[in-house]
Order: C-alpha cells, then sequence, then structure tokens
C-alpha cells in the first residue's frame, strides 16, 4: 500500500513528512479514540498509541463495550489488526466491526465473531472484511474469557488494497512564514481553491506536517489550485522523527505545475 500526503503548496523548500521503516502503513496511528467506558489508567488513547504494551480496558464488568478510531476524513478500508499485550495469557473475546461516517450513525463492516489472542501469534488478531467507505471505526466486544471487560491495547486501521492514505488529512501544520490569509492549514483542508503561501521574496521556505507518530511513507502528492498558470518549483523533501533534525528524503529537484487538460 502506497502512503500519501496530499497538499497544497506555493512555495516549498523544506521539512514535510516523518518516516520510518515499517510493515504497510496503520491509518489510525496516533488518531483520536474514544470508548464506552474506560478504567482511568486504561483510557482509549491507548488503542492507538503504537504501543503493545499499553492497552484500553472498559470500566466495570457489564458487556457490550465498545471502542473506536477518528480516521479524521472518510477513507476506504478493508481490515482491522488487533492486538492484546504480548505477554497476555490466551483469551478470546467476541466482537463485531462497525464503520460510521459522522460517529453517530453506524453500520456492520464484519459481524460478530469470536476471535482468539494467543501468545504464540503475538496476541494478535487480523480481521478482514469487504472495503467499505468510513471515517470511523468501532469495535464492538460482546465477550471476553479472559477477564470480565472489554480489552484491547492496539487498533490498527489498513487501507484497501489500491487505496491510498492521506496521512496529512486533519493533521497540523506548520511552516517557516505565512502571507496574510496564506496559512499553513491552508494546505490540508481538503479545499483545492485555497493554499499556502510563504512571506513574498524570501526564498527558501518550508511547509511541515506532524503525523502525529513516526509511520512508513512513500510518495508526497503536491497540488496548487487547479486555475492557475503553469510553473517551476524547485523542492526537495525531507522527514524527522522529533521535528528538529531532519534528513533529505528526495534531492533538491524543479518540477512543473501545469494547469488539468481541458477537454473540448
Amino acid at each position: 500500500m502506497s502512503a500519501v500526503i496530499a497538499t497544497s503548496f506555493l512555495a516549498l523548500g523544506g521539512p514535510l513528512v516523518t518516516a520510518q521503516a515499517a510493515g504497510g502503513p496503520n491509518i489510525a496511528l496516533g488518531d483520536p479514540a474514544a470508548a464506552g467506558s474506560a478504567l482511568p489508567e486504561y483510557g482509549a488513547a491507548n488503542v492507538t498509541d503504537g504501543n503493545q504494551g499499553t492497552y484500553w480496558q472498559s470500566s466495570g464488568s457489564s458487556l457490550p463495550q465498545w471502542v473506536q478510531t477518528d480516521l479524521g476524513t472518510s477513507t476506504r478500508v478493508d481490515e482491522v489488526v488487533l492486538k492484546l499485550p504480548a505477554g497476555w495469557e490466551s483469551r478470546n473475546q467476541t466482537l463485531s466491526v462497525q464503520g460510521s461516517a459522522d460517529g453517530t450513525s453506524f453500520s456492520t463492516l464484519k459481524g460478530s465473531a469470536t476471535y482468539t489472542f494467543s501468545p504464540g501469534a503475538g496476541n494478535t488478531v487480523t480481521v478482514a472484511f469487504p472495503a467499505a467507505q468510513t471515517r470511523f471505526v468501532r469495535v464492538d466486544i460482546t465477550a471476553n474469557t479472559g477477564w470480565s471487560a472489554a480489552q484491547l491495547s492496539e487498533l490498527e486501521v489498513h487501507a484497501a488494497d489500491g487505496t491510498s492514505a492521506n496521512l496529512a488529512a486533519g493533521r497540523t501544520l506548520t511552516a517557516s512564514s505565512h502571507t496574510e490569509v496564506y496559512a499553513a492549514g491552508n494546505a490540508n483542508d481538503g479545499n483545492k481553491a485555497t493554499y499556502w503561501e510563504s512571506r513574498n521574496n524570501e526564498l527558501p521556505q518550508w511547509l511541515r506536517a506532524d503525523l502525529g507518530s513516526s509511520v512508513r511513507v512513500d510518495r508526497v502528492v503536491l497540488r496548487l489550485p487547479d486555475n492557475w498558470g503553469a510553473r517551476s518549483q524547485t523542492l526537495k523533501v525531507q522527514g524527522s522523527a522529533n521535528g528538529t533534525d531532519f534528513t533529505d528524503l528526495t534531492a533538491s529537484k524543479a518540477y512543473e505545475f501545469a494547469p488539468p487538460a481541458r477537454t473540448p
């Protein structure tokens, strides 16, 4: 799967993305999470923190209970990977996977079934389902043989095959400078008519996205408003794990930005 950062630029000359070698992109990594209930020390945010050792646990002893993540934008997905801490004893949890466009009305992506979390399999369960467009992904747990509550340490969400995930959607953008109302946030607001513009006559300048956690990326998509005339911009893409120390992901190069072809 390709991870895509889609943004709209006027001038770019510096850091853009963070990167880390990994297996395919978990598009829920670092995203907001919520739950029907949680013990104070085992909150919902633990399921998207990338750490299998931390976990969410529902409060009380009544089931069903649910935990969900907000992907920030509607995305075509076809798989979730669920984890418990690697050292835990084997247990079964009965659960379903649900999706929603608005966080209120949910539909079933995968019907209820019982899954075994086993130390021999890394206490990891993969749940595949027909590709569906959704923003919120919820796991609803109705039974747990290992404890009288619902438990998950990670809720990974994977984009459907052939679909690229825009990992910068809804993320915080910062820039070295901006002019008037053309601020950094315009570059990932989903509106191709808005844009970031650096302070005039001062290059190089940079724009960067904080993806929330280190993830694997292999492509960036840069856009300008469709009705602008053709131009060339010289730029490079850099990555950082801490937002301070950057390395070059690409060499500096001139790129042509041309308006879309018009059909008669």
